[in-house]
């Protein structure tokens, strides 16, 4: 019996060794990712953004956001100005409060001129609302609203605000939280045909009547919601929002849809950062 029993044990040893080698292998991959994230204080930067991202900030959120800014020892230098650039984008602090961490990043040696891109485009986004807002918008800013309105949610031409997600994509992939993208937001509104006031904008073509077709009114009787879609970011998209939209399609109750996502250019944070760069001198020309 002993040695039937040793006969079994030995021929099970290829196996067995093969399990501890994979067992090995990605105990050996996660101790690495959980040093690179104590290394680099990943975790502190994630609740910081996650902060920023929720708009819910407090003095403590902010003190603590400035002090990895500043302090110049948690994480890389890209990720310190990512961080700015995205506190920037969904906060609006004070100038005064951006170019002080911004000066502190140029002290420690880090290459501002991403964020100055962002503040040109932000002033610019400024000025043209301030324009849409008088007479002469009104009597003609129409279609230069729609244009700056759809720019603004999925990336286009003068938008800064809607390069966010790209700028934050690495990072936010160690999130726990579920939170949809503003590129989800509005295929999902738009696709169950949904009224919400980003997509009062947007323009509904149906190839089976002539013209324009007017958005449905709130009280009207709904139109059967689409389940299938395809989504163009023209300018550089991202793995998040890919992602992001595949899990809204997957969750979706009854019949599931289809989302074809596609972008001029998949880039990562750190791809991103270096075309902000490339913009930055001429748009402080």
């Amino acid at each position: 019996q002993s040695t039937r029993q040793l006969q079994t044990a030995m021929s099970k040893m290829p196996e067995l060794n093969e399990r501890k080698r994979v067992i090995d292998m990605h105990t050996n991959i996660a101790t690495a990712l959980l040093h690179k994230i104590k290394n680099q204080a990943l975790d502190a930067f994630v609740g910081s953004e996650e902060a920023v991202l929720a708009k819910s900030m407090s003095a403590q959120d902010r003190a603590a956001l400035e002090e990895l800014i500043t302090e110049g020892t948690k994480g890389t230098a890209e990720d310190r100005l990512r961080l700015l650039c995205v506190y920037f984008l969904h906060c609006a602090p004070p100038a005064a409060d951006v170019e002080r961490l911004a000066d502190m990043l140029r002290t420690q040696g880090t290459d501002t001129r991403p964020l100055a891109f962002l503040q040109k485009m932000e002033a610019f986004r400024t000025k043209v609302a301030t324009v849409q807002a008088g007479d002469a918008a009104r009597q003609g800013g129409g279609v230069m609203s729609s244009v700056f309105n759809f720019a603004d949610k999925v990336g286009v031409g003068a938008s800064a605000r809607g390069l966010t997600s790209t700028l934050a994509a690495n990072v936010r992939q160690l999130l726990p939280a579920k939170r949809e993208t503003e590129v989800t937001k509005l295929v999902a509104a738009l696709m169950d045909q949904r009224p919400i006031p980003e997509t009062e904008s947007y323009l509904t073509l149906d190839p089976k009547q002539v013209g324009e077709v007017a958005p449905p009114e709130p009280t009207a009787p709904r139109r059967p919601p689409f389940r299938e879609a395809v989504v163009v970011t023209i300018g550089g998209g991202s793995y998040l929002e890919y992602q992001n939209l595949q899990d809204h399609a997957a969750q979706q109750q009854g019949a599931p849809k289809r989302i074809v996502y596609a972008c001029t250019e998949l880039l990562t944070g750190s791809e991103f950062l270096a075309q902000l760069a490339q913009l930055g001198p001429a748009a402080t020309n």
